[in-house]
């Protein structure tokens, strides 16, 4: 199996474990039924959630867009690069004119993710 930390993980090892997981299942019989089953693997994706502290530092460079439940100047929700955490604060440099950098609290953040860039 490929270090999918070091090199990502691509369609053709998300292939791989389905097809070893598909015998594993069929052999063991650990789903009964006349209905059966479909086994879908995948990876996060390019537009992954980020969920932990540390895919706030995995992540810093990348573009993101993040949900805060709590207003901060008058919005809730941001987009820009991920600058890291500090202090249990997400830093992001705003898109725009400004390039100013904010910092969300983390306990506060709804939804982030990254942002596909091409």
């Amino acid at each position: 199996m490929v270090d999918a930390s070091a090199t990502g993980i691509s369609h053709a090892d998300c292939e791989q474990v389905s097809k070893q997981l598909s015998v594993i299942l069929d052999v063991e019989e650990l789903i009964t039924g006349a209905a059966g089953y479909v086994l879908e693997v995948s990876s996060p994706g390019l537009d992954r959630l980020l969920k932990k502290p540390s895919d706030f530092e995995r992540f810093a460079g990348r573009l993101a867009k993040i949900t805060i439940a709590e207003p901060v100047g008058n919005a809730t929700f941001f987009e820009g690069r991920l600058g890291g955490l500090a202090d249990g604060k997400v830093r992001l440099q705003l898109q725009g004119k400004e390039g100013r950098t904010i910092e969300l609290p983390l306990e506060g953040i709804r939804k982030a993710q990254l942002v596909v860039e091409f």
